[in-house]
Formats: structure tokens, C-alpha cells, sequence
């Protein structure tokens, strides 16, 4: 297993492995203030174009509607170049409202980083 760190900073840490990159977001609460910052790294990471984006949301207690809209942007970006883009560790409150808004049919949730790495 190879870990290469890409970038941390107060939000996320981004860190390599073989089967792409694995974004550990810090902040608690992800939210409208957030999503600029969020989307210009994530733009950088992508410029890589990783087999695999796995977004870590272990920290992350809630997601506002501008933080779903950039996981839903960040997913097409990533199929567009042919990766695959899993969430990982996320909480029941969390899972609700992917339940609640079919988004869960969209995206490929894991309970961990590793089954996500062998999807």
C-alpha cells in the first residue's frame, strides 16, 4: 500500500494509493462556505484523473444542499473520464437524505476504505 499525501489542509487531506486517492474531509458540518474551496482542490486532484476518487465523510456530521451538488458534479467529472467515485463511512443522518432524495441509487456508498478500494 502505497500513501502518498497530495495536499492537507484544514477542510480535507487528500493522500494516493494504488487505486486512486482518498479525500478524508475534516470539517463536521460541509457547507455552502466550504464548496468553493472544496471544488478548486478537487479540480486539481482530478487533473490526475484517479481510477478511483474515495471521499472519506467519517468526520462529517452534515451536508448542505450546495455540498451534495458538488458531489453530484465531482461524480460526473469523475465517470466522464471513466473513475469511479465511492463514499465511504457515512453516518445514518447522512444516509437518510441520500435515501430521502434517491441519491443513494447514484452513488456508490462503502463501509469502509477498503471495500471501496476493491470495488
Amino acid at each position: 500500500m502505497v500513501r502518498v499525501y497530495l495536499m492537507e489542509d484544514d477542510l480535507l487531506t487528500i493522500s494516493s494509493r494504488e487505486a486512486g486517492i482518498i479525500v478524508m474531509i475534516k470539517a463536521a458540518q460541509l457547507h455552502m462556505y466550504h464548496i468553493p474551496d472544496f471544488k478548486e482542490i478537487m479540480q486539481k486532484a482530478l487533473g490526475q484523473r484517479p481510477a478511483r476518487v474515495i471521499i472519506d465523510l467519517e468526520r462529517v456530521q452534515y451536508l448542505d444542499s450546495s455540498a451534495m451538488g458538488a458531489f453530484f458534479q465531482l461524480h460526473k467529472d469523475v465517470v466522464a473520464y471513466g473513475g469511479r467515485m465511492v463514499l465511504v463511512h457515512v453516518n445514518q443522518t447522512i444516509r437518510m437524505v441520500f435515501k430521502l432524495t434517491k441519491s443513494d441509487q447514484y452513488f456508490i456508498l462503502a463501509d469502509s476504505v477498503a471495500e471501496a478500494e476493491a470495488l
